[in-house]
């Protein structure tokens, strides 16, 4: 299997696209109160973009299909001013999750940042 694994580019295409994605995730995604079946298309929109412009990766087939996604968005505990990446998603599309996709995005995001942000 070739995937190729990049940064999410900063174009309405590429955005249109991986929102596309994150509504597959939203649709699966159930944890009863915090279910995302009935989820703001605004407020998803927004929190994506959001995770776009700090750091988003995506994996595509060699076809350009999406196929995992992973959104990491700067954030600090109420306890500290002390900033850390923390995730706005994890998905990889139900076909590939026996493949080892998930670990390349996390292991693109880890190489990618910064441990200290400051």
């Amino acid at each position: 299997m070739n995937v190729i694994i990049k940064e999410v580019e900063k174009t309405a295409d590429s955005f249109g696209n991986l929102v596309k994605l994150l509504i597959k995730f939203a649709q699966e995604h159930d944890m009863g109160k915090l279910s995302a079946k009935n989820f703001n298309f605004e407020k998803g929109v927004r929190w994506i973009a959001n995770c776009v412009e700090c750091a988003a990766w995506v994996v595509e087939t060699e076809s350009g299909e999406m196929i995992g996604s992973i959104g990491l968005y700067l954030t600090s505990p109420w306890y500290s001013d002390e900033p850390y990446y923390a995730d706005g998603w994890l998905y990889v599309v139900p076909e590939y999750r026996d493949s080892k996709i998930a670990g390349m995005l996390l292991e693109k995001a880890k190489r990618a940042l910064p441990y200290q942000v400051r």
